[in-house]
């Protein structure tokens, strides 16, 4: 019998700022190893306009902590993977991200307040 493969589609992850509670939470189809050294390099360059990080590193003089970078999400559905990203985006308490749940369905929303504000 042929072993199944497991093709995850997606990938979404948290990166926290090493001096502050900020998060940044992002997404990537590469290889997760690939990604974080993406966001080194881009925070090191200090690519402000790119990358969100690296403006919070610039301006802040904060450090993002790359080594506790983790995986919250992996998918295989790009409409599940779209709406789970946009879930942890939306109940992240202390965003670094430019958007904010953007693809997240308005019914959902009051239910990310309420996670966000432990009232569930």
């Amino acid at each position: 019998m042929p072993k199944r493969c497991l093709c995850i589609l997606s990938l979404t992850f948290l990166l926290k700022s090493a001096h502050c509670n900020k998060e940044y939470i992002g997404e990537t189809k590469q290889q997760f190893s690939t990604r974080t050294g993406e966001h080194k390099k881009a925070v090191a360059s200090k690519q402000t306009k790119k990358l969100a990080l690296a403006e919070h590193s610039v301006k802040q003089g904060h450090k993002i902590d790359l080594e506790s970078a983790s995986i919250l999400r992996r998918c295989e559905n790009w409409r599940q993977w779209r709406f789970l990203e946009a879930w942890e985006i939306d109940v992240c308490p202390d965003l670094l991200n430019p958007e904010d749940g953007k693809f997240l369905p308005r019914e959902y929303l009051c239910l990310t307040f309420k996670v966000k504000n432990n009232c569930l």
